[in-house]
């Protein structure tokens, strides 16, 4: 039997430890709630992201992951305090969705499930797509250019020498990535084509080794 190897989740959030502080807090805008300080997000960012959606924790695991990015981006009493207006009325259901969505596009064009997407991508094929960024990922001035990096390598994954096949492959993925859509679930993701649909760890060192076919 073939033995899989794992996903880089580990990695990357060993490679946050060792990265750059987060900036100093500015005023952040969120829609329909308010304006409050927070942090943009940067390269140590991703780690915690993917985290927080990797098919492979429990859902305790995951919630933690996903506070633990809330927290880091915005002050701890912030958090607390908007978790109380949403128990009181005094805040939409939605404000916890609404500032996650905020803070994962603050400074991009790229949607959420985009930004989401390519995150838990990175998670899982982290050892393969490290090597092919130029320089260190984590000394990047932001996550989202480490996402252009991320992107960039699972379109090569998708090469197989057919330029038909290659470029219906690439247009379906750019579609279900980027296409206007209904207000996305969390957790609901646009994998490329090639991910395996079962989920879990194995699934996750599965495409982890797709990924590694772009290496050279």
């Amino acid at each position: 039997m073939a033995i899989e190897p794992p996903p880089g989740f580990t990695d990357l959030l060993g490679d946050a430890e060792d990265a750059p502080p987060l900036g100093e807090p500015v005023l952040f805008k969120l829609d329909g709630v308010g304006t409050l300080w927070a942090r943009k997000p940067r390269p140590r960012s991703l780690a915690v992201l993917a985290a927080a959606y990797n098919d492979a924790l429990d859902g305790a695991a995951r919630n933690a992951y996903l506070t633990r990015f809330l927290t880091d981006h915005i002050d701890t009493t912030d958090y607390e305090r908007l978790i109380a207006d949403m128990a009181f009325g005094r805040a939409p259901e939605d404000t916890i969705d609404r500032l996650l969505a905020g803070l994962c596009t603050w400074g991009t064009a790229r949607p959420y499930k985009a930004v989401l997407s390519l995150a838990v991508t990175a998670g899982a094929g982290w050892r393969t797509i490290r090597p092919q960024i130029a320089g260190d990922p984590m000394l990047m001035p932001s996550m989202h250019r480490v996402l252009d990096e991320v992107e960039k390598i699972v379109v090569q994954s998708m090469q197989s020498g057919d330029p038909e096949a290659d470029q219906r492959a690439h247009n379906s993925y750019m579609h279900r990535l980027y296409a206007p859509d209904k207000p996305l679930k969390r957790g609901e993701m646009v994998k490329p084509s090639w991910w395996p649909s079962d989920g879990g760890a194995a699934a996750n060192a599965r495409a982890a080794r797709a990924l590694a076919k772009t290496a050279r």
